[in-house]
C-alpha cells in the first residue's frame, strides 16, 4: 500500500493505513452504526506491514449493501484531522518505545545490516518515518497516497461463506465500479539480496536492562512458491535447533522468537533470543556453532526432523484457518506477496513433497560468512567515544570480549555506538 513508493515513503504509508483502519472502526461508533446494526453486520479492521484489511461479517444477502457503506468510507479521500493526528502520534510512540527497548534497538540495527542502506526498510526499519518526516507530513501527502492506492485496482476482496456469487458480484460492482487500469501501483526497483548487506558479528553495548539479546538475520529472495516454502522450513529448523540447544541443553534462555521483515522482493529471516547478560557471549557462541554445523553439513537435517517440522506447520495452519478472518488474512497476504490464487494449496503440495536432501542441498548453498549476528550487550558499560581513553573497567571488559571472540574463531567483530550508530571494526 505505497510503502515502497519513493513519492510516498514508509512513514506516510503507515500513517495512511492506520487512518483507513481507524475510519473503518469509526463505522461502529457514529451514525452509520445504526445502518450496520439494521443490516446485522459488523466491521473490524486492522493494519499490518504493507497493507490494511477490513472484514465485513453478517448475513450473506445483506453484505452487498454493507459493502457500499464501506466503499463510501474508503472512496472519501478527506482525512479527518483528529484521525491523522492520532495516527501520527502512534508512529511517534512506536519510535520512542523502540528507542528505549534493547531488543527493539537490536531489531532496527538488524534490518539495516541485513537489507542495507539502499533498501527502503534498511533506511527506515520501523516504517514509521522520522521525527522530521512526521512533522513535515501533510494531508496533501495522504491525499496523494489515497489517489494512488485507495482504489479497486489495488484491492483484493475475499468472500468466505455460502454466497450467491451472482448477487454478491453485482453488489460489489455497484459499490466499487469498474477497475480503472490507469491506477497503476508504483513498483520501484529495489535491491534483491542473496546475502546480508553487512554480514559478520556486531556488538551493540547498551548499559541498561538485565537481559542481553542474541540475534541472527539473513535475507531470502522471494522468487517462487517452492523457494518460499523451502526457506521457511530452513528458518524454522534453524530456530528449533537453536532453541533446543540454548534452552533445553544449556539452560541459557527461556525462549526464542522469529525475527522477520517481509517486503515484496526479499524476506529477512532469523531469530532473537533474550539471555541473562552474564551468559550472553556463551549463548552467541552456542547459537553460531549450531547454525554452522547445520550449514556446513556436520549435523544435517534428517527426514524425521523435517517431517515433524512440516506436521507442526500444517497443524498451525489448520488451527489458524478455523477463524474466517484468519483465512481472509492469509489469502490477502498471499495475493499481496504476488502469489497465485492457489497459494495455500500450492504451499501444502510443496511442503508435503519436500525431502531432507532438498533442505540439506539448500543449506549447503548458504554460507556462514553471509549471515549477520548481533549481540546486544546490556552488561556493557557503553561504547568508548572516539578519541577518548578507556577506563580500566572498559579496558578489561574489551580484553575479555576479545578473548571470547577469538576462542569462537572470529577473525573480527564490529562495535556499534549506541548513540550515533557508528561502526568500528576490531581485528582479532
Amino acid at each position: 500500500m505505497g510503502d515502497l513508493d519513493p513519492d510516498i515513503g514508509l512513514g506516510t504509508a503507515n500513517v495512511a493505513l492506520r487512518v483507513v483502519t481507524q475510519r473503518a472502526g469509526a463505522l461502529e461508533r457514529d451514525a452509520l452504526k445504526e445502518r450496520l446494526d439494521h443490516l446485522e453486520l459488523t466491521v473490524t479492521a486492522r493494519s499490518t506491514e504493507g497493507y490494511s484489511t477490513i472484514v465485513l461479517e453478517g448475513p450473506p444477502a445483506k453484505l452487498p449493501e454493507g459493502v457500499q457503506i464501506v466503499s463510501g468510507m474508503l472512496t472519501d479521500t478527506h482525512f479527518p484531522t483528529d484521525l491523522f493526528d492520532l495516527s501520527r502520534d502512534k508512529a511517534r510512540y512506536n519510535i520512542d518505545w523502540t528507542a528505549t527497548e534493547p531488543g527493539g534497538r537490536g531489531s532496527i540495527l538488524m534490518d539495516r545490516l541485513v537489507l542495507g542502506e539502499q533498501h527502503p526498510y534498511g533506511r527506515d526499519p520501523l516504517g514509521e518515518g522520522t521525527e522530521a518526516s512526521l512533522t513535515a507530513m501533510t494531508p496533501g501527502r495522504l491525499a496523494l497516497w489515497a489517489d494512488r492506492y485507495l482504489h479497486p485496482s489495488n484491492a483484493r476482496i475475499v468472500a468466505v461463506g455460502p454466497f450467491d456469487s451472482g448477487k454478491l458480484s453485482s453488489g460489489l460492482a455497484q459499490a466499487f465500479g469498474a477497475v480503472d487500469s490507469a491506477h497503476v501501483r508504483s513498483r520501484p526497483s529495489i535491491p534483491v539480496l542473496t546475502q546480508s548487506a553487512h554480514p559478520g558479528v556486531y556488538v551493540l553495548p547498551i548499559d541498561e536492562g538485565q537481559q542481553s539479546h542474541v540475534m541472527l538475520g539473513y535475507p531470502v529472495p522471494r522468487d517462487s512458491t517452492t523457494n518460499e516454502v523451502l526457506h521457511a522450513c530452513i528458518d524454522g529448523i534453524i530456530q528449533r535447533r537453536v532453541m533446543r540447544t540454548l534452552r533445553e541443553e544449556k539452560g541459557l534462555t527461556y525462549g526464542l522468537h522469529p525475527l522477520a521483515t517481509t517486503t515484496r522482493d526479499v524476506r529477512m529471516c532469523g531469530f532473537t533470543s533474550a539471555v541473562d547478560n552474564v551468559h550472553g557471549i556463551d549463548a552467541l557462541a552456542t547459537a553460531r556453532s549450531v547454525v554452522s554445523d547445520l550449514l556446513e553439513g556436520r549435523n544435517p537435517v534428517t527426514q524425521e526432523e523435517l517431517d515433524l517440522h512440516v506436521l507442526a506447520r500444517r497443524r498451525a495452519l489448520a488451527t489458524r484457518f478455523q477463524d474466517p478472518s484468519e483465512v481472509e488474512s492469509a489469502l490477502v497476504t498471499a495475493v499481496d506477496l504476488r502469489s497465485g490464487d492457489d497459494q495455500i494449496d500450492e504451499t501444502a503440495r510443496v511442503m508435503e513433497g519436500l525431502a531432507s536432501d532438498d533442505v540439506n542441498d539448500a543449506l549447503g548453498r548458504m554460507s556462514t560468512s553471509h549471515l549477520t549476528w548481533i549481540f546486544v550487550d546490556t552488561a556493557a558499560r557503553g561504547a568508548t567515544p572516539s578519541g577518548s581513553s578507556e577506563t580500566d573497567g572498559q579496558g578489561s571488559e574489551e580484553a575479555e570480549r576479545r578473548l571470547q571472540f577469538t576462542a569462537m574463531g572470529l577473525p573480527q567483530y564490529t562495535m556499534v555506538d549506541p548513540k550515533t550508530g557508528a561502526r568500528t571494526v576490531h581485528q582479532l
